[in-house]
């Protein structure tokens, strides 16, 4: 019983030092963290796919190397060619927003934004396309033992400590750090992966791509040689 008991304790404080060791990290670099994508929701709006993606990021968006004033962010997407822009109502934290969604310059989709995050694990929307209204339901794509954005933070910045550790002031990245929980860049399939990366300027940007469901690293650059 002895024994067990001091099995489990061990086990408690190797947690506990994991976890603390983890956190002070994050928020030390609160102020430098561009944009923190927390979560992606997927789903459809009729025939059509929609995506929504939520966290915070600068009010300016600039990558410069500067981080500037925050802002909590939710932008619902939906892919298709329509005759008019298409209408979005959503409600959040029990707040009703609504307005007409804006088409991107270049791709087939459409955009409603609204400076509000949200840590639900759905987003429920009323789409209005043609004067025809449709409810969806679009749902987060991490599960319930995937790996947080705190953990990817982390490992991004174990894995990359020697490279960017000539750009530090006062123990912290002088620069831009970007988090987003992406889509499989290299095909379609239900994959997802942390996306982190530490911005100084287009020639020196250094990143870590880690897998959401087993925290396995999937590529690093770095600007060595043997990036995998």
């Amino acid at each position: 019983m002895k024994k067990s008991r001091s099995i489990i304790y061990v086990l408690t404080l190797f947690l506990v030092v994991v976890f603390c060791s983890c956190a002070p990290n994050f928020d030390k670099y609160s102020k430098v963290i561009s944009e923190l994508r927390t979560n992606e929701y997927v789903g459809m709006v009729g025939d059509y796919n929609a995506y929504a993606v939520t966290g915070t990021r600068e009010k300016e968006y600039k990558i410069d190397g500067v981080s500037g004033e925050k802002t909590d962010f939710l932008i619902l997407t939906i892919e298709g060619v329509f005759s008019s822009a298409p209408l979005c109502k959503m409600v959040i934290a029990d707040t009703e927003y609504s307005g007409q969604m804006k088409k991107h310059p270049f791709a087939d989709s459409y955009s409603f934004e609204i400076a509000k995050k949200t840590e639900e694990s759905s987003v429920c929307a009323t789409i209005t396309i043609d004067g025809a209204q449709i409810e969806t339901t679009l749902t987060s794509v991490l599960k319930e033992n995937s790996k947080t954005h705190e953990y990817a933070f982390s490992l991004a910045l174990q894995q990359l400590s020697s490279a960017i550790k000539k750009h530090e002031k006062n123990g912290v990245f002088d620069g831009e750090v970007y988090i987003r929980i992406i889509p499989n860049p290299t095909k379609e399939d239900d994959r997802y992966f942390w996306y982190v990366a530490f911005y100084k300027s287009a020639q020196e940007c250094y990143s870590v791509l880690i897998d959401c469901e087993n925290g396995e690293i999937i590529a690093i650059k770095d600007g060595e040689e043997n990036t995998k």
